[in-house]
């Protein structure tokens, strides 16, 4: 079976393809900056600075390597993004295991260098998911939606009505934990003007030709799903990875359990 990283490879820029925001609704108008779009896994396994901030909360670590990841060149990137906005946000991913603080050292770095404010997931946000993507095998983390719900609904609503909100995360491996902050902050009326991180994809929204492919997918092994009301529920990554899934259904088992596993997404 192909990796996560294979699909990584297959054209995942955006100039590939047009981008509908009537599929992925609030994803369709996000654009993200990162440094790197693929995982640099040289760094993610072995810079000391980068493993203690990820697995072991130390900020003073996740603080350097902020400073000497984050470069003037993606400043100016996001700052031609938000358009010398006077009303900045930024907001980290919450993080499942409270080891991770990469993504609070970055807002706090940004907001800083823009003159904005800062809001860390953690206080404002209660993690539903139980595990940690990094627990999960990349091709099953589709099927184990990240779930955040506001802490208090009302207060985060008077801190973000009105701003520019950024949200951040460290990696974006599928991007679905900054996609499901997206929702949640979209189901009580707050849109997402950017994502910013270190690495990954930031294409969240799936274009139409890529639920065409799923579509076709999903009708040569006769699994009876809508690939554009099932598109609505993932990103761009998360879509590849489901086609690839169906392509190797090999046996009526394979098929029924793949069923049963997409079915489930519907109802997260």
């Amino acid at each position: 079976m192909s990796t996560i990283n294979n699909i990584e490879e297959h054209n995942l820029d955006e100039e590939h393809y047009e981008f509908q925001d009537s599929i992925s609704g609030e994803l369709g108008k996000v654009k993200g900056i990162v440094k790197q779009s693929k995982t640099n896994i040289k760094i993610t396994e072995t810079d000391p600075d980068w493993i203690a901030g990820k697995e072991r909360g130390d900020k003073e670590a996740a603080d350097r390597f902020a400073e000497k990841f984050w470069t003037n060149e993606l400043t100016e990137k996001l700052s031609k993004r938000i358009e010398k906005s006077d009303k900045l946000l930024f907001l980290s991913v919450p993080s499942s295991s409270k080891n991770n603080v990469h993504p609070i050292s970055l807002i706090e770095k940004l907001s800083t260098e823009f003159d904005g404010e800062y809001l860390i997931g953690e206080t404002f946000f209660d993690v539903l998911h139980e595990r940690q993507s990094k627990q999960i095998r990349p091709f099953e983390r589709v099927f184990h939606p990240r779930l955040y719900e506001p802490v208090n609904s009302e207060d985060l609503i008077k801190l973000l009505t009105g701003k520019d909100v950024i949200i951040a995360d460290d990696i974006f491996t599928t991007g679905g934990s900054a996609a499901s902050l997206i929702r949640t902050l979209d189901g009580i009326g707050i849109s997402v003007k950017t994502v910013i991180g270190y690495f990954g994809n930031t294409n969240l929204a799936v274009p139409p030709q890529i639920v065409s492919a799923m579509r076709r997918a999903l009708k040569n092994k006769e699994i009876d799903i809508n690939a554009r009301e099932l598109s609505k529920h993932l990103t761009f990554t998360e879509t590849k990875i489901i086609i690839e899934l169906i392509k190797n259904v090999r046996s009526k088992n394979d098929k029924t359990e793949l069923t049963q596993k997409i079915q489930r997404i519907f109802n997260n």
